[in-house]
C-alpha cells in the first residue's frame, strides 16, 4: 500500500526515474502495520539520549516504483504473509513448551514465492537512497524478481530464522544494507586470531529474521537458497530445521 507523499527518484529494482512508492518491508499485512521508532545506529552507539524518528503504519521506505511495487506485491506478497503467520503460530507453539529450534512442517506453501518477495525486500533494504547502484550490478536478481517464472538466483544465498516479540521490552527491527560479522579465537595471553568473517544484508522483523550473503553458512540459520528449485505454481508441504533467535541489540546477526 502506498503513502500518499509524492517522492520522485529512481526504482531500487528496475532502475526507472519517476515518483516512487511506498515499500513496506517486510510487507505491511506481515505484522507491518504498527508504530515504530527509527535510529540510525551511529545514533544509538555514540548519543546517550536520541529521540529517534516515529514511523506511522509500518517500516518501509519510498524506494519501488508503482509497476515494480505492484506487480511484485500481487505475485509474492501473500505468500510472505502466509509464512509470517506461520512463523507466529510456531514460535508461540514453542515457547509454551519451552522449545528454540525443531523440524517445521508448513503445509501448502510455494517456496519460490516466497523466497522471491524476501528477495524484492533486499532491494529496499541494500540500495542506497535515491540510487540503483545494487540493481545494476545484479541484473541476474531484478530478472529473478521482475519474472515471476524465473528460477536462475545467481550469486547470493539466502537465510531463515525465527524472530519472536521481544518480552517487556523493545524488539529491535533491524535494517542492515551492508554488516561484517568477524568470530575470532582467543588464546588467553591476549593473542587473537580471526576464525571467519561473513558479510551480510539483513532484516529482521518479527516473526521472521532474513539475511542475504555469498557465503554459504551463517551462524546455523537455514539456507532457504534452494527454494529457487520450485516453480512458481508448485505448492506442497515442506520440511524445514528452523531455530528461534532472540536479539534486542543494534548489531546485524546478533
Amino acid at each position: 500500500m502506498a503513502r500518499k507523499k509524492t517522492v520522485n527518484g529512481f526504482c531500487r529494482i528496475c532502475g526507472k526515474e519517476g515518483p516512487l512508492t511506498f515499500e513496506h518491508v517486510p510487507p505491511q499485512s506481515a505484522y507491518n502495520k504498527e508504530r515504530a521508532v527509527e535510529f540510525r545506529l551511529e545514533d544509538k552507539l555514540y548519543k546517550t539520549a536520541v529521540k529517534g524518528r516515529t514511523r506511522q503504519g509500518g517500516i518501509g521506505a519510498h524506494t519501488l516504483c508503482e509497476q515494480c511495487n505492484n506487480d511484485t506485491g500481487s505475485w509474492y506478497g501473500a505468500e510472505y504473509v502466509q509464512w509470517a503467520k506461520f512463523g507466529f503460530d510456531i514460535i508461540h507453539t514453542w515457547q509454551k513448551k519451552g522449545k528454540t529450534e525443531g523440524i517445521v512442517t508448513l503445509k501448502s506453501v510455494y517456496p519460490l514465492r516466497f523466497l522471491k518477495q524476501v528477495v524484492t525486500c533486499f532491494f529496499s533494504v541494500v540500495g542506497e537512497p535515491g540510487g540503483t547502484l545494487f540493481a545494476s550490478k545484479n541484473p541476474g536478481l531484478v530478472q529473478f524478481v521482475l519474472d515471476r517464472y524465473e528460477q536462475e538466483l545467481p550469486d547470493y544465498r539466502f537465510f531463515l530464522d525465527f524472530y519472536p516479540l521481544a518480552s517487556g521490552q523493545n524488539t529491535s527491527l533491524r535494517r542492515y544494507p551492508l554488516a561484517a560479522k568477524l568470530t575470532v579465537l582467543t588464546d588467553g595471553k591476549g593473542n587473537i586470531r580471526p576464525l571467519e568473517t561473513h558479510v551480510l544484508s539483513e532484516y529482521t522483523h518479527p516473526p521472521l529474521a532474513l539475511s542475504m550473503t555469498k557465503d554459504k553458512t551463517l551462524f546455523g540459520a537455514t539456507d532457504i537458497t534452494d527454494f529457487k528449485n520450485f516453480t512458481y505454481d508448485t505448492c506442497c508441504d515442506i520440511e524445514l530445521p528452523l531455530r528461534i533467535v532472540k536479539s534486542t541489540s543494534p548489531y546485524p546477526a546478533t
